[in-house]
Formats: C-alpha cells, sequence, structure tokens
C-alpha cells in the first residue's frame, strides 16, 4: 500500500504546480527588453508621447550608459545591447535624453531652447529602482519607476481685462526676469539644479498669432531648472505697451523656490489699468497657481 500512497502523493504535488510557479532560465544570452512611462502622463513638455527617435540611457550592473531609442512604439538598442548572461536579477536606472558621456551634463534654457523642437532637449527625465534578469527580461520603467521631469516649467494663462485685445497681433510677448538660466543635470541621479555662480537674466518669450478662447490664451510652458527664486518679474506687451507684476512663486511640499517635475500656472489678467498677477496652481508635471499682484503700466 506504501507504493501507491508514495505515488498519488506525488501525483496530487505536481497537480497542485502551475505554469506560473515554474521559472525556466533559458541557455545562452537574453536580450533587454525596454517599457517605459512617464509620470503621471506619457507625455513630455511638448505634449506628445515619446517621438520617434527619442533616446534614453541606461545603466545597471556592469552596463553603463546604453542607448535605448523609441521606434515603431518600442525602445531598442542604438549601440551596445544590453545581455543577461548570468539569471540574477539587475537594478536599472535611465535618463533622458541620452548624452554619449552620461555623467553631469550642463545646459542653458534661454528663449532659443524654447520652442517646440528645442524644447525636449532640456526636458531632463530620470527614472530609477526597475528590475529585470535573464528569466524575466523586461525592464519595467513604470509605476512607482517611471520617467519623471525633472526640471520645472512655468505657464502663464492671458486673461483679456478691461478695455484689452490680445488678438491681431496686441499681445506680442512677455518676458520672465530674475531666474538663473544655465545649470546642470546629474544623469546618474536625476538632480538638475541652476548654476549657483549664474547671474539672474531675463527669458523673453515672442508671441504671434494669438487667439483667445472666452478672452483667455494660455502659453506654451517654459522649463528652466530648479531654482531658489520665490519672486520672479514679469513683463506683458500689448499694442506696444509694456505692463509688469511681481509672480509670487508659493511653497510646495514645505519647500521654496521653483521644485523639480512642478508646473507653475499663473493665471494674468491684463486691462488698460495694470496687471494682475495670480499665485500658482500645481499639476503634473504637477500644476501650482498663485494669486493676487497687481501691477500697472
Amino acid at each position: 500500500m506504501k507504493p501507491y500512497i508514495l505515488l498519488a502523493a506525488t501525483a496530487l504535488m505536481l497537480a497542485a504546480c502551475t505554469n506560473d510557479e515554474v521559472t525556466t532560465v533559458p541557455d545562452g544570452e537574453v536580450a533587454l527588453k525596454v517599457n517605459a512611462t512617464i509620470s503621471g502622463t506619457n507625455t513630455r513638455a511638448s505634449g506628445t508621447d515619446w517621438a520617434h527617435g527619442d533616446r534614453i540611457g541606461i545603466t545597471g550592473g556592469n552596463y553603463t550608459n546604453r542607448p535605448y531609442a523609441y521606434e515603431s512604439g518600442k525602445f531598442a538598442a542604438t549601440g551596445q545591447e544590453i545581455y543577461f548572461e548570468d539569471p540574477n536579477p539587475v537594478t536599472f536606472r535611465a535618463y533622458y535624453p541620452y548624452a554619449e558621456g552620461g555623467g553631469t551634463v550642463t545646459a542653458t534654457t534661454g528663449a532659443d531652447m524654447q520652442t517646440a523642437d528645442q524644447q525636449p532637449k532640456i526636458d531632463f527625465l530620470h527614472a530609477g529602482g526597475a528590475t529585470a534578469s535573464k528569466g524575466n527580461p523586461v525592464v519595467n520603467f513604470t509605476g512607482e519607476h517611471a520617467f519623471c521631469h525633472r526640471m520645472s516649467q512655468i505657464t502663464l494663462e492671458f486673461t483679456e481685462g478691461a478695455d484689452m485685445d490680445f488678438d491681431n497681433g496686441m499681445l506680442t510677448g512677455y518676458t520672465l526676469g530674475g531666474l538663473k538660466l544655465q545649470g546642470s543635470f546629474n544623469t546618474q541621479d536625476g538632480t538638475a539644479t541652476a548654476d549657483d555662480n549664474a547671474s539672474a537674466a531675463e527669458l523673453t518669450i515672442a508671441l504671434s498669432g494669438v487667439t483667445t478662447t472666452n478672452d483667455r490664451y494660455t502659453a506654451s510652458p517654459v522649463i528652466v531648472f530648479p531654482q531658489s527664486a520665490i519672486g520672479i518679474d514679469l513683463a506683458v506687451t500689448v499694442n506696444g505697451q509694456t505692463y509688469k507684476a511681481k509672480l509670487t512663486v508659493p511653497e510646495y511640499n514645505s519647500a521654496f523656490g521653483l521644485q523639480p517635475g512642478v508646473n507653475y500656472l499663473f493665471p494674468v489678467i491684463v486691462s488698460k489699468t495694470g496687471l494682475t498677477a495670480g499665485s500658482a496652481d500645481i499639476k503634473e508635471w504637477v500644476t501650482v497657481t498663485d494669486d493676487d499682484n497687481t501691477a500697472l503700466m
């Protein structure tokens, strides 16, 4: 009887096993596969998905700064591919946009970099903590390991006040003053910081073909380095006249100044008697709004 009991027990144990419980490690090398999203949204600064040709740099284990490009809806190696040679899991980090030397890169955020085709070059992103292995070779830069914006955004929402018209080329531009436009991005830990030694400068954005909706016009966001600025000078030009105000950057997560990954959305009312600039509203990018500042011509 004992042999039959043993066989029956063995059969029950085998029946209880499922394919999900059995991990088969392939022989030979296995190539890394990459799945990546951006925290809060699948968009970059320009408001589009990952674009064809976007390149990220991936580092993990013995693999350093390997470039992968977004092509046909997925990321693929464009240089030396990452292959798993042993079954041990590897933790990866990644950044965007890819820099051949990796390390720390420097950049400027002047007006020439605020156009739709140039902004992606300063929309620094970072991801980390994603694990993959030879038996499970897909690294998922998603969820808590998704790419996060590491720069700061400023968006101005202009509203026509009394006797004011933005259409027909009347609203021609604005200037943000008191910002440091030079800085650096550490591709290893994702830290983006303004250059402490840089002088505060003006960022002038020209506007053309402005069309309002319900008397409002929202300008495209500008990207700058996170920095300690808590007051930003604003000058708006309408029909040749300049209106000035001070934007107050609100506290966010118990921190002051422009914070990484935050979009500060300032409502601005322009009228013949002056400019009213509000507090910032925070979204993801997180958007923060500010209220109740007034300036005259």
